[in-house]
């Protein structure tokens, strides 16, 4: 058996340890938690600036096709025809829903980014107290594991 001083020198030198582990640990997982948080709000950002470029494009895209088609029926002295009218109204109907569609996606697509930055941001704040917990845990087993020690 050692000596008793010997035994309480390292229960002291084992539990600091084990504290120390313990709350690195829940600094390392709420950093990496906070890492997570803003990666998810980069992608919120990302998916507003494609929702954006796609609105853009689609609008470019029903500008060129409508001026093309004009200049078509025009040639083909269809421009006023009632059939002709339909089908760029049918045109613009295709384009705006489209554009509907993508905002939709985008506004579900940066709330699921939102809801994701803030389930991080819980789940670090979480590792910081549950590393508190541990630490607080193993002092009390250090302090323990010291009253146990034979000082005879």
């Amino acid at each position: 058996m050692c000596h008793p001083a010997v035994a309480a020198v390292a229960t002291v030198a084992s539990t600091a340890a084990s504290m120390k582990a313990a709350k690195d640990q829940g600094k390392a997982v709420a950093e990496a938690a906070q890492l997570n948080a803003k990666q998810a709000l980069i992608e919120r950002e990302q998916s507003k600036l494609e929702v954006s470029q796609f609105v853009n494009d689609r609008l470019e895209d029903l500008d060129n096709a409508t001026d093309t088609n004009n200049a078509m029926f025009g040639f083909l002295g269809r421009d006023m025809d009632a059939s002709v009218n339909a089908f760029r109204e049918g045109e613009k109907a295709t384009a705006f829903r489209d554009i509907e569609r993508a905002k939709v996606s985008g506004v579900l697509r940066e709330g699921q980014a939102a809801m994701s930055a803030g389930r991080e941001i819980q789940r670090g704040k979480n590792a910081l107290a549950a590393g508190k917990i541990n630490s607080v845990s193993m002092m009390a087993s250090g302090i323990y594991s010291l009253s146990k020690i034979g000082w005879d």
